[in-house]
């Protein structure tokens, strides 16, 4: 199996980058589905632990509100319409 770097150098992801979209975003959901298969692998960035956490603390503290997300879906909808 090649190393990212070896791929990277080997002229195939110019030939990926050339599929049409539709390929391209099946390509790109095969990947997400292979690496949240394993979702402990996964490393999640400091500033995002710090960002959750100044999140909880805002709504701990009664400075931030929650949406259901019917609510949300709903608002989102009226503001950028629906393809679905």
């Amino acid at each position: 199996m090649a190393t990212y770097t070896e791929f990277m150098s080997s002229g195939e992801l110019s030939q990926l980058l050339e599929l049409p979209q539709e390929e391209r975003l099946a390509l790109l959901e095969a990947l997400w589905d292979s690496l949240s298969a394993q979702p402990d692998r996964i490393p999640i960035p400091q500033w995002h632990l710090d960002e959750l956490d100044r999140r909880i603390q805002s709504l701990d503290a009664g400075r931030e509100g929650l949406t259901e997300w019917t609510e949300l879906r709903q608002e989102l909808r009226a503001r950028f319409g629906t393809t679905s």
